[in-house]
């Protein structure tokens, strides 16, 4: 008992193994979902190898793989002809509507109806002639969403604020751009304009003159000095006029 369970898990690791690196030398193949694939594995020749089944697995996440079919061939000789048959046996709840398998002498194919999304995973084909396994080229099938399921593309309208095509925000972009720039400009030429103002009230030049309002002061000023001193002088006029000048004279 303990000898076929080693056995088996010694198997089992086999085939992760050879599972794993076929992975990374497989081939690729993308398909719709609810379309149909075939899938091809080539091998020796029955003749060659003498080998009686092949069957086909399928592994996902890097899990252990799974068996789906298996195909028996049986060789009848009549009349000195050899005939081979096949018989086809699904396994672990696949069944035949939804795959199926075909093999002639050195090529078998896996073909899978309606696919969907949990197909997906790395196919490939396994052969035992004698006591040992011998796994065969690999293909990695990948299932995208199918045409009705993509969403629509965007049109060139917005229609109710539901969405916007790819040249609506392309001129959104570039209107902020824009609107940034001259920003930047207008700040700059407020900015060179309050330097120059600042320059000029600051020249040595400008320190000298006097402002208008102080010429104005300072002519109203004068103007006041020169009144005062005319009737300064009228006033002198007048003292002199009221007292004329005596003479006195000196007697003995």
């Amino acid at each position: 008992m303990a000898k076929d369970s080693s056995s088996g898990l010694i198997l089992y690791m086999m085939g992760v193994l050879v599972a794993v690196f076929s992975m990374s030398m497989s081939t690729s193949v993308v398909v719709r979902e609810g379309q149909s694939v075939q899938l091809n594995c080539s091998h020796s020749s029955v003749e060659e190898t003498g080998f009686t089944t092949i069957t086909w697995l399928r592994q996902t996440n890097q899990s252990a793989p799974v068996s789906i079919l298996s195909i028996h061939c049986r060789t009848v000789t009549v009349n000195r002809q050899r005939n081979e048959t096949y018989r086809l046996q699904h396994l672990n709840g696949f069944n035949s509507k939804h795959m199926n398998g075909t093999m002639n002498n050195t090529t078998s194919t896996l073909e899978i109806r309606d696919v969907n999304v949990s197909d997906s995973g790395l196919y490939y084909c396994r052969t035992q002639p004698k006591e040992h396994m011998i796994y065969h080229n690999a293909t990695y099938l990948t299932i995208t969403a199918s045409v009705d399921e993509v969403e629509p593309e965007p049109s060139e309208t917005v229609e109710d604020g539901q969405f916007c095509s790819g040249v609506c925000v392309a001129v959104v972009l570039v209107l902020g751009v824009l609107s940034a720039v001259l920003n930047l400009v207008l700040f700059i030429v407020i900015l060179t304009k309050r330097r120059a103002a600042l320059r000029q009230n600051t020249d040595p030049g400008n320190l000298t003159a006097s402002p208008p309002e102080q010429v104005q002061d300072s002519k109203s000023l004068t103007y006041s000095a020169l009144s005062f001193n005319a009737k300064k002088k009228k006033r002198r006029s007048n003292f002199q006029t009221d007292n004329p000048p005596v003479i006195y004279a000196a007697t003995r």
